[in-house]
């Protein structure tokens, strides 16, 4: 299918041929790649058709680069389930692959998957995956990411300290690369930890140092994020002044940006301060306003904010018949979200406005109904609790558990060391035995005389002497430490190259051992020139090029 300006367009076409299927693929596979994430269809109908082509093809890159996008679409629209296996594949074709940059990114996605799904010790065990990918890697942007995750893993379950270890490594990260941005969100985020522990102060002083980092990025969008927190803040200190400035200029930030969602959420705030301030006419106006936005942009959990807000602050002016009718309309849209923690704010506040009016039925059938939710709502937050100390006590059992694998492989490898070291003191005590046996050898040749009696006694040393050179037993020993240690090393490499002479075996299990030619010479009572022309030999079965390190090749099996 082409374009009216020649150019070929993404979209379903037939394909006849091999080739075409590749230029396709070729094709959908360069659009993913430049495409954000996010919730759109066309994304997903290219994944889609780019992973039937990439299956047909065999193309395992392509394969990988689609599957991922149609996790990432999936995580968009709130397809948790789905996302989660669409991104382990990904991970593990790319793992197949050795593209290590895009398993991380995979991996990130699986966590957030898991997260979504609530499954929040195997969140946090994607990215721990994800961070050691990074740490082989020497990736430093896919290491503050995943610390950045982790952190906000712990921040969901109330584990504030590992949050903010998490959140300032992500910063430590960060920092030399110069991105004001980047470094500004990780404040935000560290600011955030300290908020929810109650630490106002610091947090203040970290959304500030963000909020100047983004005025030197002159990036309107995020000085509007710190702008809000800040506000926040300065509302929980009772510095309604402060909070009331800092909320006027993320409205005007946000009315510049375009963003009428966040303008709305901004004069909700602003609302909100007004009714703190006792300016119930200045609230209501600006809960008018953002009621206009919310219907205008079809957002029913903002419209039911709004509206609640509405129908509380009309009650307390004393307008109780429009407040009730607020309180209805909201009560309906939470409904309808199935948000029953609004529903039973709203069942409240219409059970104080009827009491006020005097209407005892209509405000017992709504404190009935504010006093279930409670109950129901008090049994969730249980349930909560209980799931969180769940997870916290998996995920310290989980550590445990590392740790005490980690004292163990620290353990073995200490005890491997102990027994090379104990392996190539045997092979060089043999060698060095069998050394000072020829010195010995040469010793008596040369004191002994020509005569037929020093003849004779030189035989009979000698005979002695190699008898004390008992090559097969010396061989026995060593062999049995060096299966201690290297398992089954000779009997793999005898059945990988069942070509392989017991003497080609020997030099192999020498070779391991990191002994040098001379020293297998000596131990095997060979020549140094055997032992060269056997491994020459060994390089030939073994199919290995001349420059090749045998060593190395024996060491790597």
């Amino acid at each position: 299918m082409t374009a009216s300006n020649g150019s070929v367009s993404i979209s379903s076409v037939r394909v006849a041929t091999v080739g075409e299927q590749r230029n396709r693929l070729a094709m959908l596979v360069a659009a993913l790649r430049n495409s954000h994430h996010g919730d759109d269809a066309r994304l997903r109908e290219q994944a889609e058709e780019a992973l039937a082509l990439a299956e047909g093809l065999g193309d395992r890159h392509a394969r990988a680069h689609a599957t991922r996008h149609l996790g990432w679409c999936s995580l968009a629209t709130g397809e948790y389930g789905a996302a989660q296996n669409h991104l382990h594949e990904a991970y593990r074709l790319y793992e197949n692959l050795g593209e290590w940059s895009d398993a991380a990114e995979a991996m990130l996605g699986l966590g957030r998957a898991r997260l979504g799904l609530k499954q929040y010790t195997g969140a946090l065990e994607a990215y721990e995956q994800s961070l050691e990918i990074g740490r082989r890697h020497g990736d430093a942007a896919t290491i503050a990411l995943a610390h950045t995750a982790l952190g906000n893993v712990y921040v969901d379950i109330g584990e504030y300290v590992p949050a903010l270890e998490h959140h300032f490594e992500a910063l430590r990260m960060r920092e030399p690369d110069g991105d004001g941005d980047a470094v500004g969100v990780t404040c935000l985020d560290i600011g955030f930890v300290y908020a929810q522990m109650g630490e106002l102060a610091t947090a203040l002083d970290f959304f500030t140092r963000a909020m100047e980092l983004f005025r030197a990025s002159s990036n309107n969008y995020l000085q509007a994020r710190a702008l809000g927190n800040i506000s926040a803040v300065h509302l929980s200190n009772g510095e309604l002044d402060a909070a009331l400035e800092c909320a006027m200029r993320t409205l005007v930030l946000q009315e510049g940006l375009g963003d009428p969602a966040g303008a709305a959420e901004a004069l909700v705030t602003i609302a909100t301060i007004h009714e703190k301030s006792g300016r119930l006419t200045d609230a209501v106006s600006h809960l008018l306003k953002a009621r206009s936005i919310a219907e205008t942009l079809n957002r029913p959990a903002l419209l039911a904010t709004v509206l609640a807000g509405l129908g509380v602050l009309r009650r307390r002016r004393g307008e109780f018949w429009n407040g009730i009718a607020d309180l209805d309309r909201a009560l309906g849209v939470a409904m309808g979200l199935g948000d029953r923690r609004l529903e039973f704010q709203i069942h409240e506040a219409l059970s104080r406005t009827f009491e006020e009016l005097g209407a005892a039925d209509k405000a017992l059938e709504h404190h009935k109904m504010f006093a279930r939710l409670r109950e129901e709502l008090q049994g969730e937050e249980k349930r909560k609790a209980v799931a969180e100390i769940e997870v916290r006590v998996a995920l310290e059992k989980a550590e445990r558990e590392r740790e005490i694998y980690r004292l163990k492989a620290e353990q073995l490898q200490k005890e491997v060391e102990l027994k090379s070291r104990e392996l190539t003191a045997m092979a060089l005590g043999i060698v060095q035995k069998n050394r000072m046996l020829d010195v010995l050898k040469e010793r008596i040749a040369r004191t002994v005389g020509g005569g037929a009696g020093g003849t004779q006694l030189l035989k009979t040393v000698v005979d002695q002497i190699e008898s004390a050179r008992d090559v097969e037993n010396d061989w026995k020993a060593f062999e049995e430490q060096f299966d201690q240690l290297h398992g089954e090393f000779i009997r793999t490499l005898a059945s990988l190259h069942s070509e392989l002479t017991p003497t080609e075996l020997k030099i192999c299990a020498l070779l391991r051992t990191n002994l040098a030619t001379k020293d297998i010479a000596n131990l095997l009572y060979l020549s140094e020139r055997t032992v060269e022309n056997h491994r020459y030999r060994l390089r030939k079965k073994m199919g290995l090029p001349a420059d090749a390190n045998l060593a190395i090749h024996l060491a790597a099996l």
